[in-house]
């Protein structure tokens, strides 16, 4: 994927417009959370859920979560006059600035950072994502896991191992060798009558289309297996699909030398819960 301009950045009230203080604990030590999300016409795509899902990583960390209200002023700052165009947008709460050390300001005063960036074009569900395996293995820390807090720095290194345009992703492995999921997105594959995803128990994120797939799949009573599955699980799948809420729904049409096609379960959810994303979606 391209990397998306950026268009214009919101913050809390504090030195500097649109700069982040020298003291804020996110910066000093990922002390925070963030969530991105598209946002159009309309406004914030599935909002409720969105916000919901950065609330819950604000108590994973202990962290009051932002209200609301604050949050839609906040991105209405950012989007400005961009606010008809389609748009991501990140969100992100840190624990705000404190002293030094590691112990945490209490009570602790969070600070909501706000960047817009031109969407991604949409391209087709079917249109090829193409993986390779990570040599990176991610850590396990179940008091963090599912969230998406600010310490992304697996993920980072995990990118670097490759610079070619035709690899759209990387699978991550854990430090058992399972299978948890690529460096931007959740995983999905199909073998058989069954859909198979990874418990996000031990490391992951649980990312807002993760959800909305399983209770896609949940509501057309498709058999669905989470759980902590070796790769060689993964690399007999009749069909396989990521998601996350930049690019929507996209079928993996390569992993490594294996090929796959697009199947007929992530053809459903594209046509489905994911149509928005499709190319010519209004």
């Amino acid at each position: 994927m391209a990397a998306a301009q950026e268009l214009h950045s919101a913050r809390d009230p504090g030195p500097g417009v649109g700069t982040v203080a020298s003291d804020d604990r996110g910066l000093l030590y990922g002390d925070g959370v963030f969530r991105t999300f598209r946002h159009g016409p309309r406004g914030v795509w599935d909002r409720e859920a969105q916000f919901e899902l950065l609330a819950n990583d604000c108590r994973r960390l202990g962290l009051p979560p932002a209200p609301s209200a604050r949050l839609d002023a906040h991105i209405a700052e950012a989007v400005g006059d961009a606010e008809n165009s389609s748009l991501v947008v990140r969100v992100t709460v840190t624990r705000g600035c404190g002293s030094r050390g590691y112990r945490p300001p209490s009570p602790a005063e969070p600070a909501v950072h706000v960047t817009v960036s031109q969407a991604p074009e949409r391209r087709s569900w079917d249109s090829g994502y193409r993986l390779r395996l990570c040599g990176l293995r991610l850590g396990h820390q179940p008091r963090l896991a599912g969230c998406k807090h600010l310490n992304r720095l697996e993920n980072v290194l995990a990118r670097a191992e490759w610079d070619d345009p035709e690899i759209d992703d990387g699978l991550l492995l854990d430090q058992a060798g399972c299978v948890v999921e690529t460096v931007s997105a959740n995983l999905f594959w199909r073998r058989g009558k069954q859909v198979f995803t990874s418990a996000l128990d031990l490391a992951g994120v649980a990312g807002r289309q993760r959800e909305r797939v399983l209770e896609a799949l949940q509501a057309s009573g498709m058999e669905v297996r989470i759980g902590h599955f070796p790769l060689q699980a993964w690399a007999s799948a009749d069909e396989a699909w990521v998601c996350n809420s930049v690019i929507g729904l996209r079928a993996v049409t390569a992993f490594g030398q294996l090929s796959l096609s697009p199947g007929p379960t992530a053809h459903a959810l594209a046509m489905g819960p994911f149509v928005d994303w499709q190319p010519g979606a209004t």
